[in-house]
């Protein structure tokens, strides 16, 4: 089984990835899902990567980036981990509405989701 995802420009990309990041921190939060599936699906060095090749929004690069730092926060400092989800989380939220201020549409262009 195979599912790919397509969107066609910038601000059709940085909004899905915001809507997976807040997915995410939610999910984190519930206890739903781990730091370890979380870095498995977004907080990584290989999706900040593509995200730079992308040409997306430093800031969310950087939210990415905070994603990944959550395991050191988990082992060193275990009592700041859901502060640090929820500041990714407002952070994202706060990106996310910086993009719809920006767009006239904010809807994909084209479906974006094949099988």
């Amino acid at each position: 089984t195979k599912l790919i995802v397509q969107l066609q420009d910038k601000p059709e990309i940085e909004r899905l990835i915001s809507i997976i990041n807040l997915g995410i921190c939610t999910a984190l939060e519930s206890g739903v899902l781990t730091l370890e599936e979380a870095e498995s699906y977004l907080y990584n060095p290989y999706t900040i990567e593509q995200l730079e090749k992308l040409g997306v929004a430093q800031k969310l690069i950087d939210l990415v980036h905070l994603g990944t730092e959550l395991e050191d926060i988990k082992s060193l400092l275990p009592d700041k981990l859901d502060s640090s989800i929820e500041e990714i989380k407002v952070e994202t939220i706060e990106f996310l509405k910086s993009l719809n201020s920006n767009s006239s549409n904010r809807f994909p262009k084209k479906k974006w989701v094949q099988v």
